[in-house]
């Protein structure tokens, strides 16, 4: 095994950092939230839900798929028709790394690409993209960059991600444009039209 070659500083903020966010994932009840599950599983980096037990990760796994599948039947059926082209995802023979690449999903280690092709080719719609998803790697650092890159292999994943990942974390920045708003409407300034208000506070929250 690789020696670690942390530092103990290091090692020690990650313990503080550790504590810290499964004390609020339990206070919170962080994982009972089928959109935070699905914002997870959406973000390339966490997936797999690495940080869990094999029993939760398969749990909070199937949750994730079953909301998104949920979330699908809301989007309009051209997009989904346009989907079940069977040319619309390329599985690169020169990219895919098998065995690296194979996520939760995959019980065979002997995948080749030719077994995965076969695979695709039989997947139609979120099925499809799902099991492509699921072949990604988890090694990269903006799952942003990720999502416009391949928002045309991805397309119904991609709408779901777009709803869901612009939820605000925090109340911080309506706090913020609600501070903003009592510095531009106060007794002395009180006949600004709401349109102009609404125009003002657009600026001010995107500068």
């Amino acid at each position: 095994m690789p020696e670690n070659k942390d530092s103990d500083f290091i090692l020690t903020l990650k313990k503080v950092l550790y504590h810290y966010i499964d004390f609020y994932t339990t206070k919170y009840n962080i994982f009972e939230s089928e959109p935070l599950i699905v914002s997870t599983f959406l973000d390339r980096r966490t997936k797999n839900f690495g940080r869990f037990s094999e029993k939760l990760r398969k749990e909070y796994n199937k949750k994730a798929i079953n909301f998104i599948k949920k979330l699908n039947l809301g989007l309009s059926q051209h997009l989904t028709n346009k989907i079940n082209n069977k040319d619309e995802y390329d599985v690169n023979e020169n990219s895919l790394e098998p065995k690296a690449k194979l996520q939760i999903f995959d019980t065979d280690k002997d995948y080749n690409s030719k077994t995965v092709k076969a695979k695709v080719a039989k997947l139609t719609g979120i099925d499809r993209e799902l099991f492509c998803y699921n072949l990604e790697s988890t090694l990269i650092n903006d799952p942003i960059e990720f999502w416009k890159l391949n928002k045309k292999n991805f397309p119904l994943l991609f709408r779901i991600f777009k709803r869901l990942l612009c939820i605000p974390a925090t109340s911080v920045p309506s706090e913020e444009l609600f501070s903003k708003s009592g510095y531009t409407i106060w007794d002395r300034r009180c006949k600004i039209k709401p349109e102009k208000v609404n125009k003002m506070m657009v600026i001010y929250g995107n500068l």
